[in-house]
This record gives structure tokens, C-alpha cells and sequence, in this order.
């Protein structure tokens, strides 16, 4: 089914049918969401060098904390899944570079925790899925809802579904900027489909020409991308247009919206700026030079920023929402939402660190440190008020 563009009056009208968010303004108690906190010293911090841990990290595709307290760290220049300790010492290390099954073609492009499981993706987009402890069980691959389709991201939840979205059609890019509809879609834990979800649009690109060829595309300098999560009975999808993230019935069906309203995304000279410094960090200063005239020269910076950057499930199964960040604020800034949709909390952490797991006490994501662009893998101490 194809998902009609809606106004924020629609947007609204359909949050009030499914959502207690909407009961606030039409004279009903309105609960303040709590305020939650995470330490400022970090429970361990991965990836400086030190006699405890491997060399710098090159760029973290993915993390997952287990249930014994061990981090599992997946590297893009490493062919291994690595196992840390609770209090992150290296312990061991799983897998090797090849083709074969339990084996990882030309780099980890990303780690899922799903459930008991971990579902490991190489360049050839094949799901590498191997217990906690790190033995190989199985291979998967996604079945697309079009022919040569390929995952853009996913998620999973505790199950093992997964819910996706694609690229853009061969015939869809052009010069400049372009953003098609492309299908999202829910995978069971082999990677059949599951259900559909439509089609909504999704990474905004920027189509580069060379001699007047178009010779490829990248993200659009602060361009919307699509943000999935999957929780135990919901999917939720943001385009990041405005503050709206669909709500979704795992087979497909649509429940509503989770919106809010009145969140200023004009841009700034300062978010073009501090894009440029998130951009560039840690590339040798030849390219960084390339990709600055590049972006000079060529692109023109959106009206607006997106409305948010990331989705995440926690254990729980709240919904946290990073909003997205802006030019001089001191720290990120989140909210939590619970299935149901009501506003439960909003919480502040670091700058630049990308979450990948919530426990009930901990928060476990990749820091990247400016200007070097160095990945830090990092697990802060969560906590909520009562």
C-alpha cells in the first residue's frame, strides 16, 4: 500500500483516535514527562589504546551488551566479531574473513542483537547469525520486495523480525537533489517477508555528475533519512520531515502517529557548519578538502533539518527518540515514548554518541570523538525517576 503525504492537521486529527499524546490541549491531565539522566563518567570506555584493549578502532558498524555483562563489538576493518568484557577487556575474538558460511566477505556492515541471537551482515548482504557466545548457526539472506532490492538499515526486535527499507529503483537518481518512495518491509528471522509496510520516501540523495554524466548519488548534506524501530508488537518508521513516526501493527496494518508538533527545523549557518565537522572528521585532509569544495560547489543545504536521527527500543519497550542535534547545544537530546504513545521521559546524553542498546540501567553506544573521528565504544549508567 502506498502511504498518502498528509498535512499536520490530518497528522493530528489521527493522533487523537490512537494516542494519548493527544488528549493534551483538549482539557484532559496532562502528564510531565520525567527527566532521566546518565552518568558523566562512562562505566568503560572501548577503543583508546591502552594495555587492555585493541588499537583504535576503525569505523563500529554495530554493539550488543549480553546478558553475562560481555560487549560484543563489530568493526568494519576487522573480519571478526569481538568480545569484550563487563568492564571492557578483550577477551576474544569470532569469525574470519572468506566466503564461506560463519565467514565475513569484504567487511562487517553491520551488528544486530536480536533476541538470543546475533545477525551479522557482510558485503554481500548475507546474514551471518550466530548464537550469544559466538557459534555459528546459520546463514540468511533478506528476500526483497523487489527484484535486486538490498536493505538501506534495519532493526530487530527480541523475536528475531526485522524490518527494513530499500533504495532508491535503478532509473530513480538524477543531478541534484531526489528523494523516492521506496517499500519498508518486516522480515521473519530467515528473512522472509513477513509483511508489508509500504512505501514512504527514503534517503534524500544528492546525485553528483561528472562530464555531464550522472556518475552516482551520496546522503544529501543534512538530508532526511528514514529511522526504523521494532518493538515487541509495534513498527515504527520516521522520515524525519517532521516530528510524525508511523505506528505500525507488526502485520502490516497502521495504528497512528506519535507527534510534536511546533519543533523548529529551520537551518542555520551553524548547522551547515557543525554538519561539516561531524562530516569530515578524521579523513585525511586531502579528501576532506575534496569533500568540502564538493559541497561548496554543488550542493544546496536543505530548508530544514530532519526532525530527528535515531530510534531505539529499550528493554522495556519504549520508544526513545534522538532529536535531532543542533549547532552549539552541550548535549543530545532524547524522548521516550511508550507503546501506547504517551510522552514517558527526556533525557540528556553525550554529543556524538550513537545509541545501540537501552537496559533498564545502562545506555551502550559508539561515541565518536572530534576532530580525529576516533569510535569509542562506551556504556554509560542509566538512571530513571521514579
Amino acid at each position: 500500500m502506498r502511504i498518502a503525504n498528509r498535512t499536520l492537521v490530518v497528522l493530528a486529527a489521527a493522533l487523537c483516535q490512537t494516542h494519548p499524546l493527544a488528549a493534551q490541549g483538549r482539557g484532559a491531565v496532562t502528564r510531565v514527562p520525567a527527566t532521566w539522566t546518565v552518568d558523566n563518567q562512562p562505566i568503560f570506555d572501548v577503543g583508546a589504546e591502552s594495555e587492555d584493549t585493541l588499537e583504535t578502532f576503525g569505523e563500529v558498524t554495530g554493539v550488543a551488551r549480553l546478558p553475562t555483562g560481555e560487549v560484543v563489538i563489530a568493526d568494519r576493518k576487522a573480519f571478526a566479531l569481538r568480545y569484550f568484557s563487563a568492564t571492557g577487556q578483550y577477551r576474544r575474538a569470532v569469525g574470519r574473513r572468506g566466503e564461506g558460511p560463519g565467514e565475513f566477505s569484504e567487511s562487517i556492515l553491520r551488528l544486530l542483537y536480536c533476541g538470543d541471537s546475533l545477525f551479522v551482515m557482510d558485503w554481500n548482504h548475507r546474514l551471518h547469525v550466530f548464537s550469544q557466545n559466538g557459534v555459528f548457526k546459520r546463514t540468511a539472506v533478506l528476500a526483497p520486495p523487489r527484484p535486486g532490492e538490498s536493505p538501506y538499515n534495519i532493526a530487530c526486535n527480541r523475536a528475531g523480525l526485522m524490518l527494513s527499507y530499500g533504495w532508491e529503483k535503478r532509473g530513480d537518481g538524477k543531478p541534484g537533489t531526489y528523494r523516492p518512495a521506496v517499500p519498508f518491509w518486516i522480515a521473519d528471522p530467515n528473512g522472509a517477508i513477513h509483511s508489508l509496510l509500504g512505501f514512504h520516501p527514503g534517503s534524500e540523495r544528492f546525485g553528483d555528475m561528472i562530464r555531464g554524466v550522472l556518475s552516482g548519488s551520496g546522503p544529501l548534506p543534512l538530508g532526511k533519512q528514514p529511522v526504523v524501530a521494532i518493538g515487541r508488537d509495534r513498527a515504527y518508521i520516521g522520515t524525519a520531515d517532521s516530528f510524525a513516526i508511523e505506528v505500525y501493527r507488526l502485520d502490516g496494518s497502521r495504528i497512528g502517529t506519535i507527534l510534536k508538533p511546533g519543533v523548529d527545523l529551520r537551518t542555520t549557518r551553524a548547522d551547515i557548519e557543525h554538519f561539516l565537522l561531524v562530516d569530515t572528521a578524521g579523513k585525511p585532509e586531502e579528501s576532506k578538502a575534496g569533500t568540502m569544495k564538493r559541497y561548496a560547489t554543488s550542493v544546496t543545504y536543505p530548508k530544514t533539518i530532519p526532525a530527528y536521527s535515531a530510534l531505539v527500543i529499550d528493554s522495556d519497550d519504549n520508544l526513545w527518540v534522538e532529536r535531532y542535534p543542533r549547532a552549539g547545544e552541550a548535549a543530545a537530546h532524547w524522548l521516550v515514548f511508550s507503546p501506547a504513545g504517551a510522552e514517558l521521559a527526556r533525557i540528556e546524553m553525550p554529543l556524538n554518541f550513537n545509541v545501540a542498546q537501552i537496559g533498564r540501567d545502562y545506555v551502550l553506544g559508539v561515541s565518536i570523538e572530534l576532530p580525529d573521528g576516533v569510535h569509542h565504544v562506551k556504556e554509560f549508567r542509566l538512571r530513571r525517576a521514579r
